[in-house]
């Protein structure tokens, strides 16, 4: 750890030094600064990229040496809180086996992200033992399942350009990845409110022209399906939906492959601090048996579960907003079954192939949702749902 942090150090003071030399030089004018720093620009240009190197090489090897030396991990969402053991605290591995360190890692939530997280790092980070916690029957049931099935391409997003470029650029990896979940067979349109939108129709085209999306006019037989008098204009583009089912079919197959351990019907309680470089899961089983497990490290992927667990850790620093929304699923027409439609940007619906039934979804900005409150520890997202009337 000396060795990296004096690269670290020798990084920072030689970028500070190249600094100084540069303000040198615009002061003096002069391609060669005076005196004890006088070299050449050619050579100060290398100096610069070794010490930048160097900077980037130790702290990654810092953070690296944090994530695997100092003690248990606990990943809640976006946010990362690191309970820090001191030197004489610290079990070595064959001591942690001895506690009865069950898994190397575990990760709570089978949705989709829970799933893949474990699966990568099972396969690229060649962890060993990995066990994946699921409070449904089966993965994929909740949120994974449970939405309006759309593979963003960044059309959606015209007043937010960073989620929209990113969007764009991560839909081809992610058709790549599951081909198989993802529907292309449909034409997607996009139309444009005349009225109440916060985009016209010149202002969309030339956005999504911004984040190289593809885009062009509809034709006529398309154009004849909106009423003029509502539609500004009509606009063909590339969007998809996936097939939930199918992304559930890919998760079970690759986490047996990966051998990663997978219990569901199992709710994880809370989360404490264990002995040693060790956490402590409490988690209860279908029918109220309950079971503690240790493991190294804890990725927290519930998602509107997130402040739901308990134990030795604060509640998530982002302020969370829960909704119960509703979508109508549809048999469409002959006319509108390998159609999409949605329409801009404003207080509209949207209507989307669901494949994982062979329907639509039908949503609307200001009908799908129809409560929301802040999220707290101790009120259950999920047993406010149930508890919402249905009629």
């Amino acid at each position: 750890m000396r060795v990296v942090t004096a690269l670290s150090l020798f990084g920072a003071v030689a970028n500070l030094l190249y600094s100084i030399y540069v303000v040198v030089i615009a002061l003096f004018k002069t391609d060669v600064a005076p005196g004890w720093i006088s070299f050449s620009l050619q050579q100060s240009g290398m100096f610069f990229l070794i010490s930048l190197v160097l900077l980037v090489l130790g702290e990654y090897i810092l953070n690296m040496a944090s994530l695997s030396n100092e003690g248990p991990l606990y990943h809640v969402g976006q946010e990362f809180t690191s309970a820090r053991m001191t030197r004489h605290e610290k079990l070595n591995i064959e001591e942690a086996q001895t506690l009865g360190v069950n898994g190397e890692t575990q990760i709570i939530g089978g949705g989709f992200y829970g799933a893949a997280i474990s699966i990568y790092l099972a396969k690229q980070r060649k962890l060993k033992r990995v066990l994946l916690l699921e409070q449904e029957s089966s993965l994929l049931k909740r949120a994974s399942y449970n939405n309006q099935a759309r593979v963003h391409n960044g059309y959606h997003y015209p007043r937010s350009f960073t989620t929209a470029y990113r969007s764009r650029i991560n839909l081809p990896k992610f058709v790549r990845d599951w081909p198989e979940a993802v529907k292309q067979d449909f034409t997607k349109l996009y139309a444009i409110a005349r009225r109440n939108s916060k985009v016209t129709a010149k202002q969309f085209e030339r956005f999504c022209r911004e984040i190289s999306a593809t885009i062009q006019p509809a034709d006529p037989t398309l154009r004849k399906l909106f009423e003029p008098r509502l539609i500004e204009d009509v606009f063909l583009v590339e969007e998809y939906a996936f097939d939930s089912t199918k992304l559930a079919d890919w998760a079970k197959q690759e986490l047996t492959e990966c051998g990663v351990r997978v219990l569901t019907s199992t709710k994880a309680k809370a989360v404490l601090n264990g002995l040693g470089p060790t956490l402590s899961v409490q988690m209860e089983r279908l029918g109220g048996d309950t079971e503690q497990i240790s493991c190294r490290y804890v990725f927290n992927c519930t998602y509107s579960g997130l402040n739901q667990i308990s134990g030795d850790f604060p509640m998530l620093r982002t302020e969370l907003k829960q909704e119960i929304t509703e979508m109508a699923l549809m048999k469409m027409p002959p006319e509108l079954e390998k159609v999409g439609i949605t329409v801009m940007d404003g207080p509209f619906f949207s209507m989307m192939p669901f494949p994982a039934r062979g329907l639509h979804t039908l949503s609307h900005v200001r009908y799908t949702p129809h409560m929301h409150w802040c999220d707290q520890r101790g009120l259950n997202p999920y047993e406010e749902l149930r508890k919402y009337p249905l009629d």
